[in-house]
């Protein structure tokens, strides 16, 4: 059983309404007629073999500025400082408290970025790979940045339907590599490790 299994039936969530299961048609395909209800929005893939190209693509979209993060949110902090656009289209700063759910979502973007910094690029002999930093290995955790990588990865694809005024189905052999540098490591996170 893999952990996709569980989204395809139908479920009660704390409010009592019943939401519909997700199901992935390609990979699942055995298991359609089973959960008919289930909607065709999940979509599977093998994160180890995709890692290189989500990495790839969350460089290309933070180099673009497509993805931005938030400033820094400490744990105990309550309020966070807004830019609002004016009806006149003038920038407008405000400071707002956060709910208890946001402060939540904040310190886990704080996490998410610290993993990120600890992401580096690494060459081996069929090119490159993104890895932990080996002196973190078993003591830091890197499930954030994948998340992140992954969504990267989801962005990028939709973008170049978008351009290609095509289909959801992506065609992975239309990406194009960088060549590796060498062994020059650069982060693009700011930190003077190596990042990627």
């Amino acid at each position: 059983m893999i952990i996709a299994d569980l989204f395809m039936e139908n479920w009660i969530g704390e409010d009592g309404i019943e939401h519909k299961g997700l199901i992935d048609p390609q990979i699942s395909s055995d298991y359609v007629s089973r959960f008919p209800q289930a909607v065709h929005k999940l979509r599977l893939i093998e994160p180890t073999k995709m890692k290189r190209i989500a990495f790839d693509n969350l460089r290309e979209l933070l180099a673009q500025g497509r993805i931005t993060f938030t400033e820094e949110f400490k744990k105990g902090d309550s309020t966070i400082t807004v830019v609002e656009k004016t009806p006149k289209g003038k920038d407008k700063t405000i400071e707002r408290t956060v709910s208890t759910e946001e402060a939540l979502a904040l310190i886990n973007i704080e996490l998410m970025k610290g993993e990120l910094v600890n992401i580096y690029r690494k060459d081996t002999t069929n090119g490159y790979t993104y890895d932990l930093n080996p002196d973190l290995k078993g003591r830091n955790f890197d499930d954030r940045a994948y998340v992140c990588a992954l969504i990267a990865l989801r962005l990028s694809e939709i973008n170049r339907a978008k351009l290609n005024k095509s289909s959801n189905n992506f065609n992975y052999a239309n990406f194009i590599y960088g060549t590796s540098n060498g062994s020059k490591k650069t982060n693009i996170f700011g930190s003077s490790f190596n990042g990627f």
